[in-house]
């Protein structure tokens, strides 16, 4: 999975989009894709076979922290199971029974 060794830390949150008859979701971050790195990359995160889909969020914080990077980390399923990706004052939790797919935009 691209960019696992970094777990998301100081990641910019873009966007959230769900299908509810299509069962599917993804999370769209600009994330560095190394620790060491300068400048983020645009990432999509993909789930197929949605089970459930959570999203609590402080927008406020969210704006507030987002230079600095709203996503504090992330722990992304390495199968069918759930994602949780820790924000600024919030959090993301889907649950797919497909492994989730990360990909450069």
């Amino acid at each position: 999975m691209l960019y696992e060794h970094t777990l998301g830390h100081d990641s910019r949150l873009d966007g959230i989009d769900f299908d509810a008859v299509m069962q599917t979701a993804s999370v769209r971050v600009l994330a560095y894709p190394e620790p060491n790195a300068s400048e983020r990359v645009a990432i999509t995160i993909l789930f197929k076979d949605v089970e459930s889909f959570a999203v609590n969020a402080d927008l406020a914080s969210l704006a507030n922290n987002r230079s600095a990077g709203n996503v504090n980390h992330w722990h992304i399923a390495d199968g069918g199971g759930t994602s949780h990706i820790y924000l600024t004052e919030g959090y993301i939790m889907i649950s797919s029974r497909s492994a989730p797919e990360m990909v450069r935009r």
